[in-house]
């Protein structure tokens, strides 16, 4: 293995480790903003990483709950919403919007704050054995979640 092949590898392992955790991804965030103007003596594929890092975060303008319930009606079905790691933090507002419409839409919306990341952002590394037992978890929680 090469030089650069294995900083390709340990940089994939830090994407791994970071994005799916939202509150390690805002640092990094800030990091990155920081280092931003030192980004010409990093290799390419960094630099092309960051380019996709947006420079300033969103902010939520929802509540966090786990239900949110219909106001004033009574629910026509519930539905569970996987919030996603990396999203939550770089464009909440999908999150925020998908709520409401549904709210408004006689729709309660489930959230479950244990799960933090689908699992395909390791799939996409390559790691499949992390991901497969994501997948796993979050299948079971949201079977028991329904159950009750």
């Amino acid at each position: 293995m090469d030089k650069i092949e294995l900083i390709k590898r340990i940089f994939r392992s830090f994407l791994s480790l970071t994005l799916p955790n939202p509150w390690v991804f805002r640092i990094l965030s800030m990091l990155v903003n920081v280092v931003r103007t030192l980004s010409f003596i990093l290799p390419e594929f960094i630099k092309n990483s960051m380019k996709l890092m947006p420079a300033k975060l969103p902010k939520k303008t929802l509540k966090t709950q786990k239900i949110y319930s219909v106001i004033r009606k009574k629910p026509v079905a519930r539905v569970a919403l996987l919030t996603g790691c990396v999203q939550r933090v770089v464009s909440p507002e999908i999150n925020e919007s998908t709520i409401r419409l549904l709210n408004r839409h006689h729709v309660e919306v489930i959230v479950l704050p244990e799960i933090n990341c689908c699992g395909s952002l390791d799939q996409y590394l390559g790691n499949d054995n992390e991901s497969h037992e994501k997948y796993t978890k979050y299948i079971n929680t949201y079977y028991k979640e329904y159950l009750n």
